[in-house]
């Protein structure tokens, strides 16, 4: 990728560590929503060639990547997050879309619990 001349994004947020490994100029991130300091770290520690680091922090976000990215969608579970985080007063999404069923918020409640958030 960083041969081509051509600046490539990566927007799968599971993806963003191999996407950026091996080339790729940034990211579109739902997650960095939630964690946007874990993310911009991970584009810095790459971007200095440090990938134990890179990886390190990837996978501290794997379990909030799997909340937010795979139980429903992804602007759904990121507005959630802020709001169980206290960011945003309330989780209300507009139609179509239609808010997590508690199933999906005690999914991502836990995952918030075992991701360590930097301010």
């Amino acid at each position: 990728m960083a041969e081509t001349g051509l600046a490539y994004y990566c927007g799968i947020d599971e993806l963003n560590l191999p996407y950026l490994a091996a080339g790729a100029s940034g990211v579109v991130s739902v997650v960095a929503n939630v964690a946007p300091a874990q993310i911009a770290e991970l584009i810095q520690a790459i971007g200095r060639g440090d990938l134990s680091r890179a990886r390190a922090i990837h996978r501290s976000l794997v379990p909030l990547i799997d909340a937010i990215m795979r139980t429903s969608q992804g602007p759904i579970m990121a507005k959630a997050a802020l709001a169980e985080l206290g960011i945003l007063d309330h989780a209300t999404v507009r139609l179509p879309l239609l808010e997590s069923p508690p199933k999906d918020l005690n999914k991502l409640r836990l995952a918030l619990t075992c991701t360590p958030l930097a301010a």
